[in-house]
């Protein structure tokens, strides 16, 4: 049996990601309405603090401090222009303390002000490396800017120096300066409890209506560019973080219950998988956040699986692990089949074939 060889599945689901999280940021910002913006941000990137004349020690000492710029640019619907990118420094990364003094200022903008309920309705992500745009020139203007100030003789040894040198400048950048002790509070106050939304490695865009409760889905909705965020394209799930709550009721989201991939409890379980658009059972042999290693069979007709001489070990991302399955049943002394019923089912629910 010739070894089976990746297909292009994964490359067309990353371009079709591309391209629909790039239309859905286009067509967001076109139908802003007047009392909303929408916020682009970037995940945090560091900074490394430096004197302007150091001794040999602090150079190769790795004693420098690290500044945290969470950086970003926020557009205002109704046809207005972007207003002036923003950039947040401090120790160690929090994403809603970096965000809280952007919030507080947009609601000082003609038409938010009179917003209702002004809170971070959407999150929507670009596709893994290509999320580049105005938040990454924003850092990279910052950057250029402290080293040039430590080159003409200014010492920048912490976020806080950081922050009231590039403030005396001439920069179209607003600065916010936030304490590391409001981010140690804001941890505290965090509950420990909370429980993990599956499969956070593939969703794309979270939708928060109520307090608890998030809709999600793997690709961003044009719907919700329009302000449609309750509808149920892109196969959208629901996840409410009180475990007593229940949504068999609610046909948008009567989904089935999610496999967390990740946890150690299902090293050692049979499961089924789609490689190549075949189904194929296999052996959980490690997790990680983002995929599975299997141990597989090999397929030598319809539903008939065997085990190959050479081991057929792989890295399998976790969307393309179906379920979990009963250990597949002897058919003959060599061959195994999976479970009729099942086997039927996942053909039906994945349109690919046993």
């Amino acid at each position: 049996m010739l070894p089976r060889r990746a297909g292009g599945n994964k490359f067309r689901r990353h371009l079709f990601n591309i391209r629909q999280q790039y239309a859905f940021s286009r067509a967001l910002k076109l139908n802003l309405p007047a009392n909303e913006c929408a916020v682009h941000i970037d995940f945090s990137e560091n900074y490394g603090c430096k004197y302007s004349a150091e001794v040999q020690a602090v150079h190769f000492g790795a004693s420098h401090q690290q500044a945290t710029l969470h950086t970003g640019v926020y557009y205002v619907g109704g046809g207005h222009l972007p207003l002036p990118p923003f950039a947040l420094l401090k120790g160690p990364p929090a994403i809603w303390q970096h965000l809280e003094p952007i919030l507080r200022e947009i609601r000082e903008i003609p038409g938010c002000d009179n917003h209702p309920t002004l809170t971070l309705h959407t999150r929507n992500y670009f596709e893994a490396s290509h999320g580049k745009g105005a938040p990454d020139g924003v850092g990279g203007t910052l950057k250029r800017r402290a080293d040039r100030l430590v080159s003409q003789g200014v010492d920048i040894p912490t976020a806080l120096s950081m922050y009231q040198a590039l403030s005396e400048g001439q920069l179209k950048v607003k600065l916010f300066y936030i304490q590391e002790q409001a981010v140690e509070d804001a941890v505290k106050e965090m509950p420990a409890d909370l429980p993990a939304v599956p499969s956070t490695m593939r969703l794309h865009q979270v939708v928060s209506l109520s307090p608890g409760k998030i809709l999600y889905r793997d690709v961003s909705c044009m719907c919700s560019a329009t302000g449609n965020l309750e509808c149920d394209c892109q196969k959208t799930k629901c996840f409410s973080f009180n475990p007593t709550d229940d949504h068999t009721e609610d046909p948008i989201y009567s989904t089935p219950e999610e496999v967390e991939w990740h946890s150690p409890e299902v090293v050692g379980k049979w499961c089924a998988l789609v490689y190549d658009h075949t189904i194929y059972p296999g052996i959980i042999q490690e997790v990680n956040e983002t995929h599975c290693q299997v141990k597989c069979m090999h397929r030598v007709g319809e539903n008939r699986f065997f085990w190959p001489l050479r081991e057929d070990l792989h890295w399998y991302p976790v969307e393309d692990v179906l379920t979990l399955i009963p250990p597949p049943e002897n058919v003959t002394s060599r061959h195994m089949a999976i479970a009729r019923e099942l086997a039927q089912k996942m053909e039906d629910a994945g349109a690919v074939p046993m």
